[in-house]
């Protein structure tokens, strides 16, 4: 998302999430480590293990321990207490072209078994067998890392005879290293997959399929959970997902003499001079990768206004962006942010930490990013104060009354097809699975990718997280999951970065992306 591909930077595209209209959506329709895989035999699993644990049971920053339904930490295997997640929340209404079968279990588990209590201790109920090691593969900053690990922990204590070593790698490796381990049979058990590689892959045949795995996905945002299909058939499930939301500086609006943000394009159009008069810089954007125009730039506006960049026809997409309304007018809208002079130098080739850091010294006004901007904007200004320097408000909509929405990321987790422990990785993760856990690994930087996700602690309770509240509903991807998806998001931003800044015809820009989409990329 993320960082969103989009990934994450923890999720570039978020960093990524969900299509747009006319794809999979958020109930809309949207480490690597090369560790090897292990040692001994065995075949995906076909019965599931215990059900995941409530959300209700994970209210606490961290999700329930062991032990206690109140205490940090992961979830148990054997958890007592543990009662089917709510139906309702941010993301639970579904439209798009989601089925009903989307969100129900994914082959296997039954919901009687989730919502029972486990007797027992988890050494009574540790299953035996053969020793197995298992490498999990990951990305991420030390507290991501350091938040897995606990998941990691508590499966193995419940889980003795299996051995799981994370391996980490850094972000802008990842998916280099992870491909090339994949191929020849070497690469992790259990692995992060970045949303947008997910077709790739199981093109690939680098991904097992999860349709025996176990997991009850009813309590999953229905689009997270098909962006993982291909074909029909499940080749990963969500792990987390984002979206992106307006910054802005109280302090800069207050004294540009405006009293609350923007609530649409026109307002915000309105107040770049005010701004610009106080010395201070209006608005700046990313701009200098690949996924940039799509899923951080461009895609937050031209999702308010209903735009798409491809379209699926009958199951084949080409490029549309030039003939939707809502792209042409999001492409057109940040023309007009450039021309107001209100955006600082070095805008052709805005990087996050550069625009980032603008915004947290207090010299800009507004910026769109997720909710993984707020740690660096803290490190780079560590008095910073929520609700005084800075705050957060849904993206900006075309018209009043409009509905804000963004884009989503995010990462999903899937199983190598080459494991030698296929039995002992499918436990792995459905243990991971299970919402407490979605929970504790999310709480650092993203979403669960649960319907009822931000109803838990830290989401909850913390007016940070309010706008995403409102935009997560209506937020997807903002490309269709196609296999050439970095190759479309690379042709997006090469057409589209140069034209806000020049000022030339959008229609004409969107015009070129879709004949090179049509005849170069998706041919």
């Amino acid at each position: 998302m993320t960082r969103a591909p989009a990934p994450d930077n923890r999720h570039r595209p978020r960093r990524g999430g969900v299509p747009g209209k006319g794809a999979l959506a958020w109930g809309v329709v949207t480490v690597l480590a090369i560790g090897g895989c292990g040692s001994g035999g065995g075949t995906a699993a076909t019965s599931p293990p215990a059900g995941p644990a409530s959300e209700t049971s994970s209210s606490a920053a961290g999700p329930v321990s062991e032990s206690s339904s109140s205490a940090p930490g992961p979830a148990s295997e054997t958890s007592s207490s543990a009662a089917g997640p709510a139906s309702e929340g941010p993301g639970s209404a579904a439209a798009g072209q989601s089925s009903e079968s989307s969100s129900s279990a994914v082959s296997g588990s039954a919901s009687e078994s989730s919502s029972s209590a486990a007797s027992g201790s988890a050494s009574e109920n540790a299953p035996s067998g053969p020793a197995v090691t298992l490498t999990y593969g990951t990305t991420g900053g030390d507290d991501q890392l350091a938040a897995e690990q606990k998941v990691l922990d508590a499966f193995q204590k419940v889980n003795p005879s299996i051995t799981v070593k994370l391996d980490s790698t850094p972000f802008d490796a990842y998916d280099t290293k992870l491909t090339t381990a994949l191929r020849a049979g070497n690469g992790p058990d259990v692995f992060r997959v970045n949303h947008p590689n997910v077709q790739a892959w199981t093109n690939a045949q680098f991904l097992a399929p999860l349709d025996n795995a176990g997991v009850d996905t009813s309590a999953f945002i229905t689009g997270l959970v098909d962006i993982g299909k291909v074909n029909g058939k499940q080749y990963a499930l969500p792990l987390d997902t984002d979206a992106r939301v307006l910054y802005f500086n109280p302090a800069i609006l207050a004294k540009a003499g405006i009293t609350a943000p923007p609530a649409t394009w026109d307002e915000l159009l309105t107040a770049l001079p005010k701004i610009k008069a106080t010395g201070a810089y209006g608005y700046s954007y990313r701009s200098s990768g690949d996924y940039d125009m799509a899923y951080e730039t461009v895609g937050p506006y031209m999702n308010t206004a209903g735009g798409a960049i491809l379209a699926d026809n009958s199951g084949r997409a080409s490029g549309a962006a030039a003939g939707n309304a809502g792209t042409v007018k999001a492409v057109e809208f940040l023309q007009q942010v450039v021309k107001s002079g209100a955006t600082p130098p070095g805008q052709a080739n805005m990087t996050e930490d550069t625009m980032v850091k603008l915004f947290a010294q207090g010299k800009l006004a507004f910026m769109v990013g997720g909710p993984w901007e707020r740690p660096t904007i803290l490190k780079d200004n560590p008095k910073a104060k929520y609700g005084t320097d800075f705050k957060t408000a849904p993206v900006p909509v075309e018209t009043a009354g409009g509905k804000s929405a963004s884009t989503s990321g995010g990462w999903q987790i899937g199983i190598a097809a080459k494991s030698k422990n296929l039995d002992a990785a499918t436990k792995l993760l459905t243990f991971i699975e299970q919402p407490a856990n979605l929970i504790s690994i999310a709480a650092v930087g993203s979403f669960p990718p649960l319907k009822t996700g931000l109803d838990s602690e830290p989401w909850k309770s913390d007016p940070f997280y309010d706008a995403y509240k409102t935009v997560l509903p209506n937020s997807g991807l903002p490309i269709l999951p196609v296999p050439q998806l970095a190759q479309v998001a690379a042709a997006f931003e090469k057409n589209v970065a140069p034209v806000l800044l020049s000022g030339s015809s959008a229609k004409e820009a969107l015009t070129a992306f879709d004949t090179q989409v049509n005849e170069q990329i998706l041919r």
